[in-house]
């Protein structure tokens, strides 16, 4: 009898799981994660691709995808399924590039387009890049970064302070300065820059010093500013300038600028915790390989970041938590993990 219950048992789970598999592969689940007009962007690809389901097709435009000639880079954050964008050199307006005394355009191999532009000699650096907020996810806070990097030989960058900007319509501008740094033998000759950004009239006093990051694509980036996108159609206009000390620089080279969502956020009622994977000491000593994974996981996907809140502020931990122990819970995230590695519901995690 108990063998047979067992039986039982384990035909029902299966019948479960096969069911849950099915509508896991269905065109119309995964729909969902193609809530905007993706054929634009398949008609617009430099290099046409085939697809046999949605849910391959979302694979798909989860990996960078060049479209607009070759000028601009397309994909969706896997994360939050929000749209981003990677403009390249030649869609940024940089003054005068297409003089070769000042300038010169190269191929890069780690470069996701044909050629990034390389500064060789100027007084006056200007670069400036617009997009239609109608090409990005609404409803979503955007950031936008100068993606570069910076040659051994690199000279007259540090001298003055660049301004940075970042301004939707006629809006409020998100503005900044940032100085860029040489070789520094403590980071194995990698640059990098310190930056203090604010919001126009916003008393300096509140000023956050920021680092360039080391990108996982062997680049660097610097972000220009953030906005809020809602409904409207507008233009936002992105730029990154140093025209005041009339030094003489070289040796910068920019792929683009980017843009994607700033938007998922993971919460803890860890304190300490928190502390610990945003960089403040290791803790407990058999959590440091722990931590190491988690910082290398946040340095991946840069929408992501993690922030204490108190149990009690915060429902959906709360319930999570205590939900910890159901079989069920383990059992359902189990099998969205062996259909779809790496995708997961974001209340699986207390993502908002």
């Amino acid at each position: 009898m108990r063998c047979l219950k067992m039986c039982s048992s384990l035909l029902r789970s299966s019948l479960v799981f096969s069911t849950f598999r099915s509508a896991m592969e269905s065109d119309m689940v995964w729909e969902r994660f193609l809530q905007f007009d993706y054929s634009d962007i398949v008609s617009r690809s430099l290099t046409p691709f085939n697809f046999s389901s949605k849910k391959q097709l979302f694979q798909c435009l989860c990996n960078p995808l060049l479209i607009g000639g070759g000028k601009l880079s397309f994909n969706l954050e896997k994360s939050s399924r929000k749209k981003s964008y990677l403009l390249s050199a030649r869609a940024l307006s940089i003054t005068w590039s297409n003089d070769p005394l000042y300038w010169c355009w190269v191929h890069m191999t780690k470069s996701r387009f044909s050629e990034v532009a390389v500064l060789r000699i100027t007084h006056w650096l200007e670069i400036e890049g617009t997009i239609k907020t109608g090409m990005l996810s609404s409803n979503t806070k955007y950031g936008a970064y100068l993606v570069i990097k910076i040659r051994h030989n690199a000279y007259g960058l540090d001298l003055e302070k660049a301004e940075l900007s970042v301004q939707v319509g006629d809006g409020q501008a998100w503005t900044g300065l940032a100085y860029l740094f040489g070789d520094n033998p403590d980071r194995k000759n990698v640059e990098h820059l310190r930056s203090s950004s604010r919001l126009t009239e916003v008393d300096d006093d509140d000023d956050e010093e920021q680092i360039l990051k080391e990108r996982e694509d062997g680049w660097m980036e610097i972000e220009l500013g953030e906005f809020f996108n809602g409904d409207d159609d507008q233009e936002v206009k992105m730029s990154f300038k140093e025209v005041k000390s009339y030094h003489l620089k070289g040796g910068l080279i920019v792929e683009g600028v980017e843009l994607f969502d700033h938007n998922v956020t993971v919460v803890s009622d860890s304190c300490s915790a928190v502390a610990w994977v945003n960089g403040d000491g290791f803790g407990n000593l058999n959590l440091i390989q722990l931590i190491y994974d988690i910082r290398d996981f946040l340095l991946k996907f840069r929408a992501v970041s993690i922030v204490f809140r108190p149990r009690d502020a915060n429902s959906v931990a709360d319930s999570l938590a205590k939900m910890g122990s159901s079989s069920l819970h383990l059992n359902l995230a189990g099998a969205l993990e062996a259909v779809n590695p790496g995708v997961l519901p974001a209340g699986c995690f207390g993502l908002q």
